[in-house]
């Protein structure tokens, strides 16, 4: 019987394993954008209230340049940005496919944000910090980390995103390993508080629009990477987070009763 619950287990793992992969984990949450940016939504509804669109398509137009701006700033789209510095020493970045970009940016609205996604951001991230110090060191003749650090973009607040999304594909490949453990009947399978961890995994993800909820005052964003604030308390896990908190949740209970079929 043991071997039976394991078994299942080890399906359920490797399915949650190949859904973290293909589908979208992430997806942004319209109601949460407009609780936590409502001056600057009510700001360009103002602004924008002479165009003849009902108030409900220049809502859905400030939400959606939110979730633009973000994705913009923190680089969620293939590029191949390269940075330059005009006469006057002000930064300009050009090369991007801006058509690409918005495809993508599109795509990161309507359908989802992936795993691949959050990881190419790092990369587009650390990318674009290469070509800056290059840029920088064009312009000036030397290296200037006060202008650097001025205009940089810092991948490890992304990557700690990056991090905790990948803690539930690890829970999920533990559960795997724990499992083939269990149906080999291996002892001390430790399968019950892998699965806990998932759960509590799941439920950050889930809940990370209430956990970091806040008020953002229109115009106070001032650095490229206050939008990572913005990007966590604006996206919510997807249903493939509810699938895997399902998942976790039916481990944990499995591997209660097969310690109590120990006895």
């Amino acid at each position: 019987m043991k071997k039976v619950f394991f078994g299942i287990t080890l399906v359920l793992a490797i399915a949650m394993c190949f859904s973290l992969l293909i589908f979208p984990v992430l997806k942004f949450d319209t109601d949460a954008i407009y609780n936590n940016h409502q001056e600057e939504i009510n700001l360009y509804i103002e602004e924008n209230k002479d165009t003849g669109k009902s108030l409900e398509e220049l809502k859905t137009e400030a939400v959606n340049e939110i979730i633009y701006n973000t994705c913009i700033a923190l680089q969620m789209y293939s590029s191949n940005n390269e940075v330059v510095f005009d006469e006057d020493g002000n930064m300009i970045e050009s090369g991007n496919d801006n058509e690409a970009i918005m495809f993508d940016l599109v795509r990161l609205k309507n359908k989802g944000i992936k795993y691949t996604d959050l990881a190419n951001s790092i990369k587009n991230q650390f990318d674009y910090n290469i070509q800056l110090l290059k840029a920088i060191k064009n312009y000036s003749g030397k290296m200037d980390f006060k202008l650097f650090f001025d205009n940089w973009s810092n991948p490890f607040l992304m990557l700690l995103i990056v991090i905790l999304v990948a803690l539930e594909f690890a829970c999920a490949i533990l559960i795997i390993i724990r499992s083939i453990k269990g149906i080999l009947e291996k002892k001390k399978t430790r399968l019950l508080r892998i699965s806990v961890f998932g759960i509590g995994i799941s439920a950050i993800l889930l809940l990370m629009p209430v956990i970091f909820k806040s008020d953002i005052p229109a115009m106070e964003v001032n650095n490229v990477n206050d939008f990572v604030g913005i990007f966590l308390m604006n996206v919510r896990g997807t249903t493939i987070c509810y699938y895997c908190g399902i998942g976790f949740a039916i481990s944990t209970i499995l591997a209660l009763i097969t310690k109590l079929l120990k006895y």
